[in-house]
């Protein structure tokens, strides 16, 4: 069996819907913190010295959008209806480096919402505050279908565990581009494939039985097609597979 060696993370693809992820600050920065968890279906609650006035256009924009919550931390305690029993993530990034020292949060302020998060089990990360993170942010890609340009469900993440994270991207800009502009609709049709496989079943077998061959079956097509072949296939082209 191998050895193992520390200095790693486990990675993990976190499921949000019907939970809240809290983004203490006003940048671009929160604003692409608050896109992610958006993508992840997540609830997000904007927590900021101002309220509105005082987030980015971005930030203001989906609050207008109903995207978002923007709430003002100096009148949180009369302002706020989010439970903390739906408090899944909590992002500070008002304390990066490069803003303005009298703007950015101080490093006991952020042990101190560190302590309390820590006190509820919510994860917390803590923006140029690594001492305060129990999770990070990777160099993430997701990839759109090549004829209709949606996204689809298929990401890349990269991480070089605080060793370079300009690195980290430039190394998901690599995997992206070694990677067939078709990869993404092969997923989106691998899955179509998948939920056939769970709909259907024939007489001469039990729902179970048939289920084990045809799964089966999609893992091998997973496998071995090409994935120019899997982008393309039509709904025809999957049930005759099946």
């Amino acid at each position: 069996y191998p050895i193992p060696v520390g200095g790693a993370s486990l990675l993990l693809s976190f499921r949000l819907k019907s939970k809240t992820t809290l983004v203490l600050g006003s940048n671009s920065l929160a604003a692409s913190r608050a896109f992610s968890a958006l993508e992840a279906d997540s609830a997000v609650v904007i927590l900021t010295k101002g309220g509105r006035k005082a987030v980015c256009d971005e930030l203001r924009w989906r609050a207008d959008h109903n995207q978002l919550v923007v709430l003002d931390w100096d009148s949180l305690a009369t302002t706020s209806n989010t439970s903390s029993s739906d408090l899944t993530l909590v992002c500070v990034t008002d304390t990066v480096l490069g803003i303005d020292n009298n703007q950015r949060r101080s490093h006991a302020s952020a042990a101190h919402i560190h302590r309390v998060c820590r006190a509820r089990n919510i994860p917390v990360n803590v923006t140029d505050m690594p001492d305060l993170c129990d999770f990070s942010f990777s160099s993430t890609h997701r990839f759109l279908d090549a004829e209709t340009g949606e996204r689809t469900a298929l990401q890349v993440s990269v991480t070089t565990n605080g060793q370079g994270c300009r690195l980290a991207g430039r190394l998901r800009r690599e995997i992206v581009a070694s990677l067939p502009k078709e990869v993404g609709a092969a997923v989106r049709n691998m899955g179509k494939l998948r939920n056939m496989v769970k709909a259907s079943h024939t007489n001469s077998e039990t729902a179970a039985e048939a289920a084990r061959r045809r799964m089966k079956w999609v893992a091998q097509v997973s496998e071995y097609w090409p994935l120019n072949r899997l982008a393309h296939m039509t709904d025809k082209e999957m049930l005759e597979v099946l």
